[in-house]
């Protein structure tokens, strides 16, 4: 198996690089002489050689492309198979190869999107779940933030989705016709994947229309309108500076939401209203560095 390891500076993945040459080859050449008392043959064969490659902004396109070639080779013998695969954020879009199912994290990524875009490389294949390891650093602040925090900050990943899918159903509601209530939500976040789907449920004429269908070819364009309609409300500061910590208020399942940006009927929302925060989909007034969606990824065509 190829281990991945993703890395958030050429700085870090060389000193790591640095560890691959030299200690672990020469650790390797031992493994085979190591044997319990009573046994004849070890369970590890004698490694000479590491095969290690580079997926980072300091190497050719060439040499990138071929080392993605030689990625793809399963451990056959004879094989030109990878032992280790050392790369920075150019695998979080791009790199699409199956049978990559082990990976170790170095830091915790700037961003949310990265984090998410880089750690599904790996487990890709259809019933081989990867496994993803990840080291943090105690001596600096936010890798230590990162993991006091860590099983909460991933469950909001389905706070992040449901946030969105209001922000497009308002979007659409205003630039197509239909009304928030013809529109409903599906948000699926977990091992499977992450998805939103909406969906017409209304059974008259508005539900009938087809729209849906249209409103899919420029999605793009509809995401945008969205993430922009999230960073400001009619409410704010108040409602950007919202906390679900607030006893007197009483909305301890709410974040940065209110009537004026995330709140629609009801019947449209697979949670009643609940579960909501725009601070994790885009910067607002009152948050910054939580949200997942930054200028950079408005700015791409």
């Amino acid at each position: 198996m190829t281990l991945t390891g993703y890395f958030n500076s050429l700085r870090e993945l060389g000193g790591c690089r640095r560890i691959a040459d030299d200690e672990v080859r020469s650790r390797l050449k031992d493994y085979g002489s190591r044997l319990r008392q009573g046994e004849t043959s070890g369970l590890f064969a004698k490694r000479e050689s590491l095969k290690l490659v580079e997926l980072t902004s300091r190497i050719s396109t060439a040499a990138v492309a071929k080392a993605k070639d030689r990625l793809v080779q399963a451990f056959l013998p004879k094989a030109e198979c990878i032992d280790i695969a050392l790369a920075t954020n150019m695998i979080s879009v791009g790199l699409d190869i199956l049978r990559l199912g082990l990976m170790a994290v170095f830091g915790q990524p700037k961003t949310t999107a990265e984090y998410i875009q880089a750690t599904s490389r790996v487990g890709r294949e259809e019933g081989k779940p990867g496994l993803i390891v990840t080291m943090l650093n105690v001596h600096k602040p936010r890798d230590r933030s990162h993991y006091e925090r860590f099983e909460a900050w991933h469950a909001s990943f389905y706070i992040m989705l449901h946030s969105l899918a209001h922000l497009l159903i308002t979007q659409v509601s205003l630039e197509c016709g239909y009304s928030s209530s013809a529109i409903r939500e599906r948000v699926y976040a977990g091992d499977a994947g992450y998805g939103i789907l909406l969906y017409t449920g209304s059974p008259d004429s508005e539900g009938t229309l087809g729209g849906l269908v249209e409103i899919g070819r420029k999605i793009d364009q509809h995401l945008r309108n969205a993430i922009e309609l999230g960073r400001l409300c009619s409410n704010d500061p108040v409602c950007a500076q919202h906390s679900a910590k607030q006893l007197l208020e009483e909305r301890f399942l709410l974040g940065a939401a209110c009537h004026g940006c995330l709140l629609i009927s009801e019947t449209s929302c697979e949670r009643f209203n609940q579960y909501l925060d725009r601070s994790l989909v885009v910067a607002t007034v009152g948050a910054t560095g939580a949200e997942f969606f930054t200028d950079q990824d408005l700015a791409l065509p």
